[in-house]
Formats: C-alpha cells, sequence, structure tokens
C-alpha cells in the first residue's frame, strides 16, 4: 500500500515509470471550508474555546421555569384516576397507584426484572419512612416538654397564655416508643372542632328544655319552635361532624 501519491516520471529513455514522491511540508491534508477551520484559526489541543466560562447567574436553556411546568404535569398525571377491574368490579384509582400495582404483579407472577425493582423500591421507602419517623418522635418530644414547662410556669405565675396546637397532653408517646397526636393539629382544626363542641353543648341545651314540656304541651307554639330550632342545631352539628371526619380520617 502506497502511503504517498503516485506521480508519473517520464526517465529512462521515454519509459514511463510510477515513483514515489514526499508531499511538501506545506500540503493541505484537506480542503478549508465549512466545519474545516485554517490551522491558524484551530483551538488548540488542551485548551477551552470559552476560557472565561458561562457568566454568573446565566441559566441553563433548561430552566426553573420549565422544570416547575413539567413537575406539575407529572403530578397531575400521576394524580388522574384511571378505571381498573378487581374483583370483577371496576374502582377508579390514580395513575400511580395503577403503576405501582402493575409492577407489583408482574413481580408476584415471577419477573426477575420487576421483582428487583419492587424491592428496591420497598427498601428505600421503608428505611425513607424510618426516618421521618424518627425525625417526627424527636420533634413532638421536645415540643411536648416545652409547652408542658410553659404551661407549669404560667398557671404558678398565675397569668394566662394562649394555648398551643396541638395541645402538649394531646401528645402521646406508646409504649413501642412511637408517638401519635391525639387532637387537631392546626389552628383551623382546633376551631372546627370547637364549633362542633359548641353545637353539642347547644343541642343538650335545647334538649334539656323540650324536657320541661308534657304531652299536652306539644301543640304549644313555644314546644313547635323548640322542635324546628332543634332540628336545625342538629343538623348544622351534623355537618361539622362530617368535616371532622374528612378532616381527621375517621
Amino acid at each position: 500500500m502506497h502511503l504517498f501519491p503516485l506521480v508519473i516520471s517520464k526517465e529512462r529513455k521515454g519509459r514511463v515509470i510510477m515513483s514515489k514522491e514526499k508531499p511538501p511540508k506545506n500540503h493541505q491534508a484537506y480542503e478549508v471550508g465549512y466545519g474545516k477551520p485554517p490551522k491558524a484559526k484551530r483551538f488548540k489541543s488542551g485548551t477551552s474555546g470559552n476560557p472565561k466560562g458561562r457568566p454568573k447567574g446565566k441559566k441553563s436553556r433548561h430552566n426553573s421555569a420549565d422544570t416547575h411546568a413539567m413537575m406539575a404535569l407529572f403530578f397531575a398525571e400521576s394524580d388522574r384516576k384511571v378505571a381498573v377491574t378487581e374483583n370483577n368490579a371496576v374502582k377508579n384509582i390514580s395513575m400511580a397507584q395503577a403503576v405501582i400495582r402493575s409492577l407489583a404483579v408482574k413481580a408476584a407472577t415471577g419477573d426477575h426484572r420487576a421483582q428487583k425493582l419492587y424491592l428496591d423500591y420497598s427498601v428505600r421507602f421503608s428505611e425513607e419512612k424510618q426516618k421521618q419517623r424518627d425525625e417526627f418522635k424527636e420533634v413532638a418530644i421536645q415540643y411536648k416538654i416545652h409547652w408542658e414547662n410553659k404551661i407549669h410556669q404560667a398557671k404558678k405565675a398565675g397569668i394566662s397564655i394562649d394555648m398551643p396546637v396541638p395541645h402538649p397532653d394531646q401528645i402521646v408517646v406508646l409504649s413501642n416508643g412511637e408517638v401519635t397526636i391525639q387532637g387537631p393539629t392546626t389552628r383551623q382544626e382546633n376551631n372546627l372542632v370547637d364549633e362542633y363542641q359548641m353545637k353539642l353543648r347547644e343541642l343538650e341545651k335545647l334538649s334539656a328544655e323540650m324536657l320541661k314540656y308534657s304531652k299536652k304541651d306539644w301543640e304549644k307554639p313555644a314546644y313547635k319552635l323548640a322542635v324546628v330550632k332543634f332540628a336545625a342545631v342538629s343538623k348544622e352539628a351534623s355537618e361539622y361532624e362530617e368535616r371532622l371526619k374528612d378532616v381527621f380520617g375517621i
């Protein structure tokens, strides 16, 4: 194989023979054009084409607005309800739940890749859940101790303070070390409980007044008015009760 271009020589009495000739030192290996700059203007090996780097504060093309938009779309799609059949009944569950259920079913049928992925998720989420429990336990106990001391000092000094929400008495440390809050955790929840209890007290008061009437008084306007009022307050109390069930998951 020839390493240099072959040229024709007319030496030796007109005989045409092939001979090898080295190219001149200034010979260009390729034509200058698009994507092929002259040697003098090419970047030097080992030297950055942008030595100053990207200016501070300049965001990449994939900016935070795009990220937030994609996150919103992702979670919206994850929360979207899809219909699945279970025990011959159609149920609506979230897309995220459907995907995890599909993965679990594949793992249960012997798909090794699905089994590994499902077990990895299980271990990772179990560790994260335990970490969150430990952090919550530490914060809850410190909160309980702080407010118990503060309430005790206020009583000792004979001054009144706004009770915290949740109340330290409603933070219970179980025998297994777990911590639960047996009551409202926000001011809004606390107000809802107070309003519900107020309606119950109003019902007790109306009930006591109605018991004062005998059967012969049932046709009297005062008794009929008490019955109407009792029914209205009872309906309001039921509505508060339903709201409490939604808030506390009862």
